[in-house]
């Protein structure tokens, strides 16, 4: 029997109804979701950007000198520190440091000499560096992503780095270890003990100097060995981490590439026994468009200065970001004052 256009209407409605239910349930219920994860999660905004001498910016630095604030960077394609001080808005590259001929002349058969034959092994020893870290006497400590191994590199003669020393770090038993994902950032703390973020499965390492000593090592070849690991919370296990930063003695910073926020975890909460995953306390959320981030400097709680692997030496690398609640300026002479008494 046909239906009468009441019933029809009627009918629709129902159905409306019923739709408009649904669809509210499913946002309510992803918004909840959203939010756990996140955990008010604040966005970032671009301040500044610039391009620097490399097509990538994989490992990043900072720090102040007599009121001046500078960076220092690596990439993955060249043994080469750049170093740059920010005049205001105003990126200046100062001076560009390579230690590739260290590395060869200490442990290539070929030495530092251009031997075709010599080719891929120059490749794997002089490229994929992944973190960086400068001790307050002006030493580096890049990390070498396919060994796992820390290079001391002191400046030289004529903008060589030379490579003075050597960190080799135990590989931590029960977890998985690839050597493309392994070693991907680091952070000493001022007693020594070493922060090493694995990507894949994302993993936060704390390393102590076998046999144990205060003070970051300089000459020689020195062994750390793992004391405590960190996974991510079940809610962004899913994430992957690509760097590991710090301000002071209170807090780190981590980045997630692959899901696009950095991280603050409490030094406190991390030092407790028993805790073998990260509670991240606050989370803020990078620009839409910044799909590669690899590098991450904190100047403070907020404002960050994050590098980018880029296939093109054309775009911006490194960016500015800060949080909208956050009032920081680079003209703050004050700000950049606080930075060099650290």
């Amino acid at each position: 029997m046909a239906q009468s256009g009441d019933q029809r209407q009627s009918r629709f409605r129902i159905f409306l109804f019923l739709f408009s239910l649904t669809c509210g349930f499913s946002l309510a219920l992803s918004t909840n979701v959203l939010r756990t994860v996140l955990g008010g999660a604040q966005h970032l905004q671009t301040v500044y950007e610039w391009k620097s001498l490399s097509r990538e910016v994989s490992g990043l630095v900072r720090w102040a000198e007599e009121g001046k604030l500078h960076l220092a960077w690596v990439g993955d394609h060249e043994a080469v520190i750049h170093e740059a001080v920010l005049y205001g808005d105003q990126l200046v590259v100062e001076g560009s440091m390579d230690f590739s001929g260290s590395l060869l002349a200490r442990f290539s058969p070929c030495g530092n000499q251009k031997n075709p034959g010599c080719g891929k092994f120059s490749k794997l020893l002089t490229r994929q560096w992944e973190g960086i870290f400068r001790s307050p006497r002006g030493e580096y400590y890049v990390l070498h992503e396919m060994t796992g191994v820390i290079y001391i590199i002191a400046p030289g003669a004529q903008g060589q780095g030379e490579m003075q020393g050597s960190i080799h770090i135990e590989v931590p038993q029960g977890v998985r270890v690839d050597p493309h994902h392994f070693a991907e950032g680091l952070f000493f703390a001022e007693s020594g003990d070493l922060w090493l973020v694995q990507e894949n499965p994302p993993h936060l390492h704390l390393y102590g100097r076998h046999p144990h000593k205060v003070g970051l090592p300089t000459h020689g070849q020195h062994f750390y060995r793992r004391m405590r690991s960190y996974k991510l919370p079940h809610t962004l296990a899913h994430c992957d981490l690509s760097e590991v930063a710090g301000i002071d003695s209170d807090a780190l910073f981590l980045l997630s590439q692959k899901c696009g926020w950095i991280g603050k975890v409490s030094m406190q909460q991390l030092l407790q026994e028993h805790v073998h995953r990260l509670d991240i306390v606050q989370k803020w959320l990078l620009p839409g468009h910044m799909r590669t981030a690899e590098g991450l400097a904190v100047l403070e709680e907020g404002v960050f200065i994050v590098g980018l692997d880029f296939k093109h030496a054309s775009k911006s690398n490194l960016m500015l970001l800060k949080s909208p609640m956050n009032g920081f300026t680079l003209s703050e002479s004050p700000k950049v004052k606080e930075l060099s008494q650290r």
